[in-house]
């Protein structure tokens, strides 16, 4: 097989994983949005229903759970937050550099642009999956609490 046949092949799964990675990303930051919107609409929600028990314990526990949404939605608006995405894309001060290499160094050097750009962008997407796991994490604790403080005699 033609040796730039080979780095054609793996430029193609470069590329390939490149996108994964991309719609990776997107598929974080869309899930992001919706919790977004449901913590919203459970904020109104859980506001909405009367206390009947009015005591401090019961006060507590709303505050508290208030408190762990809040951390989640500020975990969530990082998670969506913009973010250097790097691209595959040659810039038009290194195209004239590239121009001038023969084909097989051509590849290599775009092959190694875009593994370096899958590299950046997985420890982008690396944190924001991590962002958006410990949201879920505290909008869960905050729901337990929410619904502890509306209900009545849960414990004494």
């Amino acid at each position: 097989m033609d040796k730039n046949k080979k780095l054609e092949i793996l430029l193609d799964n470069l590329k390939l994983k490149f996108d994964l990675v991309n719609s990776s990303y997107d598929a974080v930051d869309n899930k992001a949005n919706y919790l977004i919107g449901f913590e919203t609409a459970l904020v109104i929600a859980f506001y909405s229903i009367p206390n009947r028990i009015n005591n401090g314990i019961k006060n507590f526990e709303l505050i508290t759970a208030t408190i762990f949404l809040l951390v989640s939605m500020i975990l969530l608006i990082i998670t969506v937050w913009p973010k250097k995405f790097q691209t595959p894309i040659v810039e038009m001060q290194k195209a004239k550099k590239y121009l001038k290499l023969d084909e097989k160094s051509f590849l290599k050097q775009i092959i190694v642009d875009l593994d370096g750009s899958i590299d950046k962008n997985k420890n982008i997407l690396f944190k924001k999956t991590i962002h958006y796991k410990y949201a879920i994490v505290f909008l869960i604790i905050a729901i337990i609490l929410f619904i502890l403080s509306k209900s009545g005699r849960f414990y004494v």
